[in-house]
């Protein structure tokens, strides 16, 4: 179908926006094969796509609403998000606005079985990269697909092993270059080359960013300061989490929190 193809996709030469406002959720390659969220309400149209998605390499999450998905969205790695026109409890054009509320970047891809261009029009509109009519070929899905996540890269299995660690102790001060470097059993300068080599960044920043992405939920979630937040999170002092939230969100804490959770009226 002709509105299938109606696309925000990047010109030639450069390419989408692959992390998330430099977002707190990493790039795949940082650890992993890419993650994609598959949000639908159908069961059956949901596997359909997750088995496309899978037979590319990468490592499906779904949900079957939108308010799931946005709390999977923002506490996980995505790399894309595959979201049905109208969720039981939002619309995709919702979904995307919750998300930027969020300071969640990530490509969506908007899917409908009814084609309509003013559907279309409305989720680019929106901010989807792409619409795609469900009824199209497991082919046509992979070739939408592949124009907006990479292929599944190679990342040294120590990279792989040092980057699941600090998924899990990311909050602990003993999470350093050096104790890492230690339990995989190699020089800390060498796993630092590494890390850049695989992930694109730095081994303090991919750290900052993990615990950035657990600080937003804390502040957002909870009613703790956010000198606890810090140090629930790992950051040595407030100092410290201001600095990386304004490196990356171009906001305080405390401006987050308010943006995130406004007071009703």
């Amino acid at each position: 179908m002709d509105q299938a193809r109606l696309s925000n996709q990047p010109s030639r030469g450069r390419s989408p926006n692959r992390n998330r406002k430099q977002s707190p959720h990493l790039e795949h390659g940082a650890g992993a094969d890419p993650s994609v969220l598959v949000v639908d309400g159908d069961q059956i149209a949901q596997d359909s796509v997750r088995q496309v998605f899978s037979s590319m390499g990468c490592r499906t999450l779904s949900a079957d609403n939108g308010k799931r998905a946005l709390l999977i969205a923002e506490s996980c790695t995505v790399e894309l998000a595959w979201v049905d026109v109208r969720l039981v409890d939002m619309t995709a054009v919702e979904f995307m606005a919750a998300l930027r509320e969020r300071g969640v970047v990530i490509p969506v891809i908007v899917a409908s079985s009814v084609p309509s261009i003013t559907s279309a029009v409305e989720a680019l509109k929106g901010g989807a990269c792409d619409f795609v009519v469900k009824s199209e070929s497991v082919q046509e899905y992979a070739a939408v697909v592949s124009r907006w996540i990479r292929p599944t890269q190679r990342v040294n299995p120590k990279v792989r092993r040092v980057l699941n660690t600090i998924q899990q102790r990311y909050a602990q001060r003993e999470c350093t270059l050096r104790s890492l470097a230690r339990d995989v059993g190699v020089a800390h300068e060498y796993l630092c080359r590494l890390i850049r080599r695989d992930t694109g960044r730095t081994f303090v920043a991919h750290l900052a960013e993990v615990r950035i992405t657990q600080a937003k939920v804390l502040l957002r979630e909870t009613s703790l300061s956010v000198k606890e937040v810090a140090a629930a999170t790992g950051f040595e002092s407030t100092t410290r989490i201001d600095r990386w939230f304004r490196k990356l969100h171009r906001c305080s804490p405390t401006e987050y929190r308010l943006s995130a959770c406004p007071k009703p009226r």
